[in-house]
């Protein structure tokens, strides 16, 4: 995982997780608390234990090194399961921030290069893909035959390591097999900022990006609710399965393993 140091207010800084798969930024309640944060209102929060309402915040300013972004929106949790990874984790650092800008995760190094979008870096080799982005969201287009319409769009995910499908995009029924090489079907618990889920199938199959086949990649297939149909993205890529990302935010296109 990538941890960056952020500051809220002038205050700090704070090591944040970066993940690239939540689309708001989460704070914890205690670091609320003490740099006396008011809340404009409560929304409600979806969490491995369920839906909870929490205190939303607008930060007057978020900065991560010369990067800064004004009236950010924040949620507030007690982030237990990060805590318990790392005690100095005071929150998470999400797409609302990032999607202001350019960006490379180098997530092989756990470095995040932050750039002004009109002046973005040159950057050579690597798989050029054109992204969508949605509710600060980067929507990557994967082909593969498992997918329903031939190809899935997958929100870029750097706090996942594996690709996650939600079941009603898969094409046709998924078999079960019991196997611990994960060569058909087997059972494992996944945790995600995006989804809820306990038990979920993991099986392997073709996917490509840009024509360039990621073969054999475990998928993750997490049980669909009646709120996941209003969903745009059919899943989670993780970014773990590259070296480095580049998110250029001019041109919204990624391009993976850049030099």
């Amino acid at each position: 995982m990538a941890v960056v140091s952020v500051s809220i207010n002038g205050h700090g800084p704070f090591d944040f997780l970066v993940d690239t798969g939540t689309n708001t930024t989460l704070i914890e309640s205690d670091l609320a608390a003490e740099l006396g944060l008011v809340p404009v209102d409560r929304l409600s929060l979806t969490t491995l234990t369920g839906s909870e309402p929490v205190p939303r915040y607008f930060l007057e300013e978020t900065r991560v090194g010369s990067a800064s972004v004004t009236r950010l929106e924040a949620l507030a949790g007690p982030l237990q399961q990060l805590r318990s990874l790392d005690r100095n984790i005071r929150g998470i650092l999400g797409m609302n921030f990032l999607a202001a800008f350019s960006f490379r995760l180098d997530y092989e190094h756990r470095r995040l290069e932050i750039f002004d979008p009109a002046e973005p870096p040159e950057v050579s080799g690597g798989i050029l893909v054109p992204v969508e982005i949605t509710e600060s969201r980067v929507l990557v287009p994967v082909e593969s035959k498992a997918s329903r319409s031939g190809v899935w769009k997958l929100a870029l995910d750097s706090g996942i390591s594996e690709t996650a499908i939600l079941q009603d995009r898969l094409a046709g029924d998924v078999r079960h097999h019991d196997t611990d090489t994960c060569i058909g079907v087997c059972t494992m618990v996944v945790h995600t900022n995006s989804f809820r889920s306990a038990d979920a199938a993991q099986t392997t199959t073709d996917m490509y990006i840009a024509h360039s086949p990621l073969r054999h990649q475990p998928i993750v297939v997490l049980p669909s609710g009646p709120e996941d149909q209003r969903r745009p993205e059919d899943g989670l890529l993780p970014v773990s399965l590259f070296h480095a990302v580049f998110f250029d935010r001019a041109h919204e296109s990624v391009i993976f393993n850049p030099r």
